[in-house]
């Protein structure tokens, strides 16, 4: 990867809805003097591990994760919170035109997840995973030895790797 492609990858994951938010949140507090006002930064598990040929990438939804949750706590600093909660969603392999993995257990359809996301707005979690199956594949990453995850995340990079050459 290339030193501009990573500067990309680092602008468009982080830089752009750090700044976006930023110059947003004036009008959002305003927002929420009228109602609840929920912004939500879309993640990746891939923040919990250390997948190879992805450092770069979970690099930048670690930084969104922990964006999420200081822009959350700000709000409820100074005072009378502003009404503006900040969420972030951890999310897995997900089945669209730009992610061609067939749907599985694992890998909802678009329209499955969807659905999933719609039903979890709003449930009060600073952070979450809308999908059943991506929230317990986190869960497990948390609990299970760094080693094993670490292992299968190796694992599952060459077996993606090894599919790529057989479909070429």
């Amino acid at each position: 990867m290339s030193e501009e492609q990573a500067a990309g990858i680092v602008n468009w994951n982080d830089v752009f809805p750090l700044l976006l938010t930023r110059a947003l949140l004036p009008q959002l507090r305003s927002v929420a003097q009228r109602g609840p006002v929920l912004v939500e930064f879309v993640g990746s598990l891939t923040r919990r591990g250390a997948t190879p040929t992805l450092a770069i990438y979970a690099a930048t939804k670690a930084f969104l994760h922990v964006l999420a949750r200081a822009l959350d706590n700000e709000e409820r600093l100074w005072g009378v919170p502003s009404g503006v909660r900040v969420a972030y969603l951890d999310v897995g392999p997900v089945n669209s035109a730009a992610n061609r993995l067939a749907p599985s257990l694992t890998t909802p359809s678009s329209p499955a997840f969807a659905k999933a996301l719609v039903d979890k707005i709003g449930c009060g979690k600073r952070s979450y995973a809308p999908y059943y199956m991506h929230a317990l594949i986190g869960a497990m990453g948390d609990v299970l030895p760094e080693s094993w995850v670490e292992g299968w995340h190796i694992r599952l990079t060459k077996n993606v790797y090894a599919a790529a050459d057989k479909a070429v």
